[in-house]
């Protein structure tokens, strides 16, 4: 998910309940460090990408 906090963007991903234990987190909190909404919305598709591949790893 894509936010804006401030006068930057974020992305915000929940983690799935069977990985938290093991990530020792509920959800992925990162400044993609732009305020453009077109450079967040690349770096987000990136960033959702990587984590699904992450979940899908560690799940395996």
């Amino acid at each position: 998910m894509l936010r804006l906090v401030g006068s930057r963007y974020h992305f915000r991903r929940i983690i799935p309940s069977p990985l938290r234990p093991v990530l020792g987190k509920s959800e992925i909190w990162i400044s993609l460090g732009t305020a453009g909404k077109l450079e967040a919305r690349r770096r987000t598709a990136e960033l959702h990408a990587q984590t699904t591949d992450l979940f899908r790893a560690s799940a395996a």
